[in-house]
């Protein structure tokens, strides 16, 4: 077994996410294959909150459905078929209801901000899980976040647990970098 973990530039559009199939479908064997969000979803959903927290519903809504439109664009460049579509408009719904609920009681807690944050990685990996089994490769999916930041150490955990040979950490950045990876300018 080989894990994969692909961050939110490996799933930040469709050429990105050709490249990740593409990467998938050349290994041979099991492959355990985790996601993050697409690229800066996550804050965006953090944002949302944060609308809702002051008061700004409208435009925690208003971002939450950019968000849902970017899914639904990328759904559509993949090809995949409409229950896609349908799945991921069910779960930004879902999330809008939160949201406006929130904002009634005018209390946001920890819990809410889980339910609402795991929208990106749900979505990203359904997505994903789609097109990688309408490109021919049978795929099982199931869906755990341990929370922000957590898709590394998640890859890291599941692919002990199952005795991987080895961990594939696939990113924007080359090489190693110590601290943030954007504030040095080269890799070791």
């Amino acid at each position: 077994m080989i894990t994969l973990k692909f961050g939110g530039t490996s799933v930040q559009d469709l050429s990105a996410v050709q490249r990740l199939i593409q990467i998938v479908a050349t290994r041979g064997g099991k492959l355990l294959v985790v996601t993050s969000a697409l690229a800066k979803v996550t804050d965006q959903l953090l944002q949302a909150v944060d609308y809702v927290r002051v008061g700004q519903f409208q435009s925690a809504e208003h971002l939450l459905l950019k968000i849902r439109d970017r899914h639904l664009e990328l759904i559509q460049e993949l090809g995949l078929e409409r229950k896609s579509r349908d799945h991921i408009v069910q779960q930004f719904f879902e999330v809008d209801q939160i949201l406006r609920s929130l904002d009634t009681i005018g209390e946001v807690s920890l819990r809410s901000v889980d339910r609402i944050v795991c929208l990106g990685e749900l979505s990203s990996s359904y997505i994903l899980a789609q097109a990688l089994r309408s490109s021919g490769l049978r795929t099982q999916s199931v869906t755990t976040t341990l929370g922000r930041g957590g898709s590394d150490y998640s890859a890291a955990v599941l692919g002990s647990a199952l005795d991987s040979e080895r961990i594939e950490i696939w990113t924007d950045v080359n090489g190693i970098k110590p601290n943030y990876q954007r504030s040095f300018t080269s890799a070791i």
